[in-house]
């Protein structure tokens, strides 16, 4: 049953139309006067509202403008004693469906309200269709047909509708980003922002003007006002990339912030309204992070609303072909190579091999090989050897010490192994490499000088 709000000062219109609209079918919501129909307006979604105009107080123009503002598509008629063509014209302009005169008969009254009714249809029906093809759309830049790809496009379908905060886990390489964006671009949200942030690659010290903003003159320096990432995300979606990393010190204001939906830039009294959806993602686990007091519980909490968990390709192994086909082009174009094709073999030991970077470092290796290719085929030949032969370089430690041990060369070849596994699995990403070992950029840089590592395309 679709329901209609009736806005009339006089209490005959409202009784006369409660009577009819629901003689036809209809559920009749009443309100006496602007005033409670705009409290009505506010508060409740109605298919369709009829309202006068010439009202004391809030008058139907009122209420026209904020029915629209509210819900664009909620059909409006107007009805109105004191008929002129410059008060039907300025209804007609803000959005209203219909127009009846006083008096009107009963068959104009069914009239225009089944038209009103009928052209909310439509417009439903192609917003639902363009919705739905907007999204296949985006899906398909996530590219492979595995259970677990086709699981993700149908939770990223799901969340995107909802306005909840979503935590996105996964390996590094996994299109953690993509994910993200695709969620925002299903999202109703879409005609705003999408603002992503790495909340490993900021210093610590910059942290709050990067997210809040702040006034001219807060600090040494500040010689003008700048806008916070929250501030240029409004309406939109702001993307937390490696989250985890979030200063624990700071992450008391991001709570306050989710919260309170406003910010406080730097050397402001006044704090600023927001309305932003956040999107985290982690290649860490938050939960684990929290039991060692690393990560605040309440931020992990309002952060994880819906978990989003992106697979690693050594569980999508049905991915690699396609994968493959679809970067090489990719590629190839923006190098402007003739390679259009990759040998069977190849694809097998794809499959094989374990892809501890996962899909950047499948795109890091075709990269290197379509560069280094003088055929239009990618063949065995062209593949680094760790790709072939993964295993080749297993470091043999002693199980017994009955023979001489050269301690310090051992512990050179594990440290030399360890360092080339983990920057070739991060496709060559000094920081994200020294990270995971734990190290500094200093420290890592001599370890790759000491044992000439390198990963060159």
């Amino acid at each position: 049953m679709q329901t209609i709000l009736v806005i009339d000062d006089e209490k005959s219109m409202c009784e006369f139309f409660e009577l009819f609209l629901s003689s036809h079918g209809f559920n009749p919501i009443i309100a006496n006067g602007g005033e409670e129909g705009l409290r009505k307006v506010n508060t409740e979604n109605y298919d369709l509202v009829i309202t006068d105009i010439q009202m004391p107080g809030v008058n139907g123009i009122e209420i026209l403008k904020s029915v629209k503002a509210k819900d664009p598509n909620c059909p409006v008629i107007t009805i109105t004693a004191y008929a002129t063509p410059e008060l039907a014209a300025e209804s007609m302009i803000l959005g209203a469906q219909g127009y009846l005169p006083k008096p009107f008969s009963n068959d104009l009254v069914l009239a225009t309200i089944n038209e009103a009714l009928s052209k909310r249809k439509v417009v439903l029906e192609n917003k639902s269709l363009r919705e739905e093809l907007k999204s296949t759309k985006i899906l398909d830049s996530i590219v492979g047909g595995s259970e677990s790809i086709k699981k993700l496009k149908l939770v990223i379908n799901k969340v995107a509708r909802s306005n909840t905060n979503v935590m996105i886990v996964g390996e590094s390489g996994t299109g953690k980003e993509l994910t993200a964006q695709a969620i925002h671009e299903i999202s109703d949200r879409s005609q705003h922002s999408f603002i992503p942030f790495n909340c490993g690659a900021i210093p610590e010290d910059l942290f709050e003007s990067e997210l809040f903003g702040y006034e001219k003159g807060a600090f040494t320096g500040a010689e003008k006002s700048k806008r916070g990432l929250f501030e240029a995300a409004d309406g939109g979606t702001l993307f937390l990339d490696e989250v985890t990393e979030f200063p624990l010190h700071h992450q008391v204001k991001l709570l306050r912030v989710l919260q309170e939906e406003e910010i406080m830039p730097i050397g402001s009294t006044k704090p600023r309204k927001v309305n932003v959806r956040i999107i985290a993602a982690t290649n860490k686990s938050p939960a684990d992070l929290v039991k060692n007091n690393l990560f605040r519980e309440d931020l992990f909490y309002r952060l994880n609303v819906i978990e989003v968990k992106t697979p690693p390709l050594r569980e999508r192994k049905d991915d690699i072909a396609i994968l493959s086909n679809y970067l090489i082009q990719k590629i190839a174009q923006k190098n402007q190579k003739a390679v259009k094709a990759i040998e069977p073999e190849v694809i097998k030991t794809f499959e094989k091999y374990s892809w501890p970077g996962n899909i950047r470092e499948l795109e890091n290796v075709l990269e290197r090989t379509i560069i280094l290719e003088t055929g239009d085929s990618i063949n065995m030949e062209s593949l680094p050897d760790y790709i072939i032969s993964p295993q080749q370089e297993k470091i043999c430690l002693p199980t017994s010490l009955e023979n001489t041990v050269d301690l310090d060369n051992a512990l050179n070849d594990l440290e030399y192994k360890i360092v080339k596994d983990t920057f070739f699995q991060y496709s060559g990403n000094q920081k994200l490499t020294a990270k995971k070992l734990n190290i500094t950029l200093r420290s890592l840089r001599y370890r790759l000088q000491k044992y000439n590592i390198s990963f060159e395309v």
